[in-house]
């Protein structure tokens, strides 16, 4: 789980530094509108399992 977790915010990771970087917001970047939902349910993830 927390192999795929890691794995979840590399991914939200990457599309938001494709949409920033790359497309400078030209065009619809797929997976743009869940790539936050990855990110905050690591910090979720990560959070509790810090507990």
């Amino acid at each position: 789980m927390a192999f795929f977790n890691i794995l979840m915010f590399a991914n939200g990771m990457w599309h938001i530094i494709w949409f920033w970087f790359c497309e400078k917001g030209k065009r619809y970047v797929p997976g743009l509108i869940t790539a936050p939902v990855h990110i905050i349910l690591f910090l979720v993830y990560y959070g509790l399992m810090l507990r």
